[in-house]
């Protein structure tokens, strides 16, 4: 496996089941977040940071885990593959 500091729509259609033109504008939205909270990061258009991406995608799989426990249901449908 190849160790990148940026991913491609490639991983993102993989792990969110979305076409890859859904997946550029995941990137777009991500890296318009990065740019954001750190204007200082270096964005490559088509690409988003792999640690950017992961960290967002754990903090929502989190807020995702915590509001389905405090609705008192089980767990998300997508956890359940």
């Amino acid at each position: 496996m190849e160790k990148t500091a940026y991913i491609g729509p490639e991983r993102i259609m993989r792990d969110w089941d979305v076409s890859k033109a859904t997946a550029y504008n995941i990137i777009k939205r991500l890296n318009k977040q990065l740019k954001n909270e750190h204007p200082s990061a270096l964005i490559i258009a088509g690409k988003v940071n792999k640690i950017w991406y992961d960290e967002v995608c754990l903090r929502r799989s989190e807020v995702n885990k915590q509001y389905h426990k405090l609705r008192g249901g089980g767990q998300d449908v997508r956890e359940s593959g």
